[in-house]
């Protein structure tokens, strides 16, 4: 199994023990926010984590979302 579906497998697995969660395939013009997360870490050399404040790289993203 690659790399990726080890992590796809272990996400199914923590997903079925949370109550009424769901999952749905987005393309990445519908969910900018991942996808720009996504690009970040795969081009970023170090870790990062964020608790209060999203990152700069999706923060316009969000206040044009929760404007809509």
């Amino acid at each position: 199994m690659s790399f990726i579906g080890h992590i796809v497998e272990d996400s199914k697995v923590m997903l079925a023990e949370i109550t009424g969660a769901s999952i749905a395939h987005a393309c990445c013009q519908r969910n900018e926010a991942a996808h720009r997360l996504a690009c970040s870490a795969l081009s970023s050399s170090c870790d990062r984590a964020w608790f209060e404040e999203p990152p700069d790289v999706i923060l316009d993203v969000l206040l044009s979302e929760s404007s809509n």
